[in-house]
C-alpha cells in the first residue's frame, strides 16, 4: 500500500526495519511517500530523510515487514561514511551521555529528535552536574544542507542567524569547504569558512564510533575583533562527540570536551 511518515532504523545485520508508519492521507503527494508491492522492490536511488541519498538498494516484505537491504549500497554523493554527512547530524533516538572537559559546566548531554516550530529536527542540550541545564540548540537536514535552526542558552539568551547557517553542504567530499556570512541574533555579523576534514574512527570512554564527520570552522566576528576556530566530530545518533575551539579573545587557551560514557 501507500504509506506516510515511515521511520525506520539501522540494525546490527545491515537491513532497515519498518518500525511505524502511518497510512497516507487522501492528499499525500508522492514526493512523500513510497508506494511498496508486495515482492522483491528494486530502488536503484532512494533518499531515506535525515540519513541521506543511496543508489543500488533493495526491499523486501518479511512476514508483513518491509527491509532494506544496504548491503553493498553506495552513498549516492559516493562519500566514505555510512549514510554520509547526513547521518552524522542525525539521531532516530533521544540518548544521554556524560561529557567530560574545559569548554562548560556541563557534564552530560541529551540528544534527540523533535519538532522545532513545525519542522523535523534534532535537539542536543546540556546539563551541569545538578541537572540545570546549559543550553539547547536545535538543527534540521534539508533536501541539500544541515542548517543551525536556533540555540537556548538560558536568561534570555538566543541565537539565531540571518540568512539561517549551514553547518554542512549533503555533498560535501573530504578535503571541500564552503565560506558563508551570517548576522549573529540581529547585530555581530560572522564570516565562517568551513572545512569537510573527513571520515573517521574515534574511541573514546572504551566505545568506538565509525563514520565520525570531522568538521573545521573558522569563524570571523566583524566588529567585536574576535576569530574562533573549532574542531568538531560529529558521529552517527550522537552529534558532537569531541570537540576542541580557541578564541583570539583568551589567546594560548584550547577549551575542549568529549564523550565519556553513556548514561
Amino acid at each position: 500500500g501507500l504509506f506516510c511518515n515511515v521511520r525506520v532504523h539501522l540494525d546490527g545485520s545491515g537491513q532497515w526495519s519498518l518500525l511505524a508508519a502511518d497510512v497516507c492521507p487522501p492528499s499525500a503527494s508522492a514526493n512523500d511517500s513510497y508506494n511498496l508491492a508486495t515482492g522483491m522492490l528494486s530502488l536503484p536511488h532512494i533518499n531515506i530523510p535525515g540519513l541521506g541519498e543511496f543508489i543500488n538498494v533493495s526491499a523486501r516484505l518479511d512476514a508483513n515487514t518491509w527491509r532494506w537491504q544496504l548491503l553493498g549500497a553506495d552513498p549516492a554523493g559516493g562519500g566514505g561514511g555510512g549514510g554520509g554527512i547526513a547521518a552524522c547530524f542525525s539521531a532516530d533516538r533521544t540518548i544521554t551521555y556524560a561529557i567530560t572537559g574545559n569548554g562548560s559546566n556541563a557534564v552530560s548531554r541529551t540528544i534527540g529528535p523533535t519538532i522545532y516550530n513545525g519542522q523535523a529536527a534534532i535537539k542536543s542540550t546540556d546539563y551541569t552536574s545538578n541537572g540545570s541545564v546549559v543550553s539547547s540548540e536545535y538543527s534540521a537536514i534539508t533536501s541539500s544542507d544541515v542548517v543551525y535552526l536556533a540555540g537556548d542558552f538560558g536568561g534570555g539568551v538566543l541565537l539565531s542567524y540571518t540568512p539561517q547557517m549551514v553547518l554542512a553542504h549533503l555533498s560535501m567530499q573530504p578535503g571541500s569547504s564552503f565560506d558563508q556570512r551570517n548576522v549573529m541574533a540581529g547585530s555581530a555579523q560572522v564570516d565562517t569558512h568551513t572545512v569537510f576534514v573527513g571520515y573517521e574512527t574515534l574511541t573514546l570512554a572504551g566505545k568506538t564510533f565509525s563514520n565520525v564527520c570531522h568538521f573545521r570552522n573558522t569563524r570571523a566576528m566583524s566588529g567585536a575583533g574576535i576569530t574562533t576556530a573549532d574542531d568538531a566530530w560529529h558521529a552517527p545518533g550522537y552529534g558532537v562527540i569531541k570537540d576542541s575551539a580557541t578564541n583570539s579573545a583568551a589567546p594560548g587557551f584550547t577549551a575542549y570536551y568529549e564523550y565519556a560514557g553513556e548514561r
